[in-house]
């Protein structure tokens, strides 16, 4: 009775989203809240989730597994929080402007790749504007190449499904002309910034020179492998316990019965 009055708590919160999965709510009302409890979603969230499952062709129950998967997987593999790369999907999830046709494998490698130079997926947007079309793409590239002496190919950098994709290409771009972040003067990082739309930290971790051996094809690659060899649905349920037994054991929730915690 509880779990069911959770389900119609969530049902309101996701709204008209609703009406497109409420047949796996009611199939299994326990693994969707485990799902969602585990990866920490909220009715809104889920409804973003529901929306991206029919523009792709799969049920919401798919959407929310393969996240359980990759970011149990990739966290395990570079030494990664879980929970932590969950929460980046599902902000970038959420994020169908810039993120609605890409699939969960890239938005996984993003977050590890964001996470392993020490940004934040909020800190890496600015680059897709400034790299949006190819006028945009074309006069940055020229900028960059007659400031800095570095070869970026503006169609490329157009192209590119996510941003961490178009940072590591620039990263190689810049290392490959021997210069170091630490050697710019104070009127070129603020150029650097201008055409690149990183500022900052997040300018100087992404050309930090500790992090020139990272390769966002590896971070891909490890994502490809982990979509293929997927955890089995008794290990997703596992971890998704294991996170609703954290938020417990750390005092999150109030009182009354367990879900009404959660």
């Amino acid at each position: 009775a509880e779990m069911m009055k959770h389900v119609n708590e969530t049902a309101k919160e996701m709204g008209a989203a609703f009406n497109l999965v409420g047949k796996e709510f009611v199939d299994a009302p326990d693994k969707m809240l485990m799902y969602q409890k585990g990866l920490g979603l909220n009715g809104e969230e889920m409804a973003k989730y529901a929306k991206r499952a029919k523009t792709f062709g799969t049920s919401l129950q798919d959407q929310l597994f393969e996240t359980a998967n990759l970011s149990t997987q990739m966290g395990k593999r570079f030494n990664l929080s879980s929970k932590q790369i969950a929460k980046d999907m599902k902000e970038m999830t959420a994020d169908f402007a810039n993120f609605g046709s890409v699939s969960q494998k890239n938005i996984a490698a993003t977050s590890v790749y964001a996470r392993k130079l020490g940004i934040e997926i909020k800190d890496m947007m600015g680059i897709i504007e400034k790299f949006d079309n190819f006028e945009d793409a074309a006069n940055g590239a020229s900028m960059l190449a007659q400031s800095f002496g570095m070869n970026v190919d503006a169609m490329e950098m157009m192209k590119a499904e996510s941003p961490a994709q178009q940072i590591d290409m620039l990263r190689k771009s810049f290392f490959e002309t021997g210069r170091s972040i630490k050697d710019l003067t104070r009127q070129e990082r603020k150029l650097m910034e201008q055409q690149t739309g990183l500022t900052g930290a997040a300018l100087e971790a992404a050309f930090a020179n500790e992090n020139m051996g990272m390769s966002y094809e590896d971070i891909q690659a490890a994502a490809s492998e982990s979509a293929e060899n997927q955890i089995t649905e008794a290990e997703a349920m596992m971890e998704m316990a294991e996170a609703i037994k954290r938020v417990i054991e750390s005092g999150g929730g109030g009182g009354g019965g367990i879900w009404e915690r959660l």
